[in-house]
């Protein structure tokens, strides 16, 4: 909801003549200012300057980005303008070449069941669980995003000319396959294939995300 709306509003309302980069900075800010309060309000004093690194960088991003300048504006026409995009959107939604893949990435989500936040406590728990520590996790997370740019490197390079039929019916059965993975490890199954802890849920972590990342591709270039 929130993406059509901020597509909608840097098209047809500029903002000191621009259409991209006062929005860029303005995220940026929002970001900063959210991602400060949060942190004071947890108190992990060490963590502020990291959270606000990617507002910087979109605050610096939307600084440098080139743009044509629109010194004289009417802004009086904004309502119609917005009005007109906004039925121009719909139009689109009613191509079946539009909402069908719309529908399908609702219906994936809606149905999708999340357990990170219940197995992310798991790994750090002391008692019951695997007692990772904040580093290793950290670790884990990142090659959780290793993951993912893979996924990116083999759709471009091997499966874009793949049908999106085939290729969202292969990437959502090895989702679900790769979703056992949680299941192995929770079960401890892994130990008794001789694979410690640590190394199946780093395996785990990349290659979930790889699929998860193959999956949503075709949906992303369209």
């Amino acid at each position: 909801m929130v993406k059509p709306l901020w597509g909608l509003l840097t098209d047809v309302l500029p903002v000191a003549g621009y259409r991209r980069r006062p929005y860029f900075i303005l995220a940026g800010l929002i970001g900063f200012s959210i991602s400060g309060f949060v942190v004071h309000a947890i108190g992990a004093q060490g963590a502020l300057g990291l959270l606000t690194i990617p507002s910087a960088l979109v605050i610096l991003s939307g600084t440098l980005l080139k743009e044509v300048h629109i010194p004289n504006f009417p802004y009086g026409q904004a309502h119609k303008k917005f009005v007109e995009a906004s039925g121009k959107m719909l139009t689109a939604l009613k191509c079946p070449g539009v909402w069908r893949p719309c529908v399908y990435m609702y219906v994936s989500l809606a149905l999708s069941v999340d357990i990170q936040e219940g197995m992310f406590f798991w790994y750090t728990d002391r008692s019951a669980g695997l007692s990772f520590h904040e580093g290793f996790i950290g670790f884990m997370f990142a090659i959780g995003s290793v993951g993912s740019l893979v996924g990116v490197i083999l759709y471009q390079n091997i499966l874009k000319d793949h049908s999106f039929r085939s290729l969202l019916f292969s990437s959502q059965l090895l989702l679900s396959l790769a979703g056992m993975l949680d299941l192995i490890l929770v079960l401890r199954l892994n130990l008794k294939m001789g694979i410690p802890d640590f190394y199946f849920a780093v395996i785990d972590e990349g290659v979930s995300k790889m699929i998860n990342r193959i999956k949503w591709m075709p949906l992303l270039v369209l």
